[in-house]
């Protein structure tokens, strides 16, 4: 609660102040989505408060700019991979780093948040390579967070776009097996 404390401090609000909960549920990694569903899913429950779960990477097209014809969000995810989605549709997809480079085009512009793997093959592709980070408006976040409908008594139903390593064991038959691991690049 340390920093969700701080934060609040910061805006001169208390915890009672607040009308909502909203939380980014994916795709991601499992465990950050879990950490962040659990923490807010008991902060909505204790204060009765309505939970808005909404796509991260929605959230990161805030980053976008207005007047971009094209844009694409998204999040590095292991070795290669990311987790996208294309403004235009709003689809939202596991891809390779050569799959996320064919969406660039004219006037494209990239919002990614936290690492930037090969930053320098994005930045050739994409007119701007936008770190959310640097970049959040945090009032257009809100407004999309809270035009999410409310989870059904606080019910989550995290994205994660990928496989978890006990799931790719349990396809290929390996899960219980002694000394089976994951797939490479799988996510654990």
């Amino acid at each position: 609660h340390g920093f969700l404390d701080e934060c609040l401090a910061e805006a001169g609000l208390a915890p009672a102040d607040l009308a909502a909960i909203c939380v980014g549920m994916g795709p991601g990694s499992f465990t950050g989505i879990r950490v962040c569903g659990a923490m807010a899913q008991g902060l909505a429950f204790a204060r009765r408060l309505p939970l808005h779960p909404f796509s991260s990477l929605a959230g990161l097209e805030t980053a976008l700019p207005d007047g971009a014809p094209a844009g694409v969000s998204a999040i590095a995810a292991n070795v290669g991979r990311w987790y996208a989605r294309t403004r235009a549709d709003g689809r939202e997809a596991m891809l390779t780093t050569d799959a996320l480079l064919a969406l660039a085009g004219p006037g494209a512009a990239l919002a990614v948040s936290g690492n930037i793997p090969e930053q320098d093959r994005l930045a050739a592709a994409f007119g701007p390579v936008l770190a959310f980070e640097a970049r959040a408006d945090l009032a257009r976040l809100a407004e999309l967070a809270l035009a999410a409908p409310a989870a059904r008594d606080g019910a989550l139903r995290p994205n994660y776009l990928a496989a978890s390593a006990a799931e790719d064991k349990l396809r290929a038959g390996l899960l219980g097996k002694p000394g089976a691991s994951a797939a490479p690049g799988t996510q654990a």
